[in-house]
């Protein structure tokens, strides 16, 4: 019989890692996610709010077919 590997299937799901804040309107952390097929970009920024109720992290995502590369400085 013959081994065959298993394709990842990244599927609806995602990571995040602690970014590189610049300031204060960079996130905390950045990844990407992918949901039904698509990808993302994802951002989190900590939520420093003092009621019960608040998130512990906002959250922001931008469909990577969205993103013009060529308009990136980098």
């Amino acid at each position: 019989s013959s081994y065959q590997m298993k394709k990842f299937d990244n599927k609806n799901k995602g990571a995040i890692w602690e970014a590189d804040k610049v300031s204060d309107k960079h996130p905390d952390l950045t990844g990407s996610i992918n949901v039904d097929g698509n990808d993302y970009f994802i951002s989190a920024w900590e939520n420093h709010a003092n009621t019960n109720n608040a998130p512990k992290y906002r959250l922001s995502v931008t469909a990577k077919s969205d993103v013009d590369f060529d308009e990136i400085p980098f």
